[in-house]
């Protein structure tokens, strides 16, 4: 379960037309189905599974275990004990401020 993040992308201009109580509803929704099918997963996360913590194993590494990371791409983030950082270009979501910093 995610919450779409309507910034920076082609719909943008639909981020009014969905509001909170929608979507917390419609989280509950698809919460209680996950659930009575078998899945468990931990509140604010956005992944279950039939196993373990509720995260998939690419969850469970880096939220359970603290596993550190280094993450590639426009809007990656990396891990380590001490800090969480975002690659340039999380934020305006534009290559060229990313692919400059190379």
């Amino acid at each position: 379960l995610y919450r779409m993040r309507y910034k920076g992308t082609k719909m943008s201009h639909l981020a009014d037309t969905v509001n909170l109580a929608q979507v917390n509803e419609q989280e509950g929704i698809a919460r209680q189905a996950l659930t009575e099918a078998g899945y468990v997963g931990m509140i604010g996360k956005n992944t279950f599974s039939k196993k373990g913590s509720g995260c998939s194993d690419y969850l469970d590494k880096r939220v359970v275990k603290a596993v550190p990371y280094l993450g590639y791409g426009l809007g990656a983030q990396s891990f380590s004990h001490y800090t969480l950082q975002y690659n340039l270009g999380a934020v305006t979501k534009r290559m060229e401020q990313y692919v400059r910093r190379l």
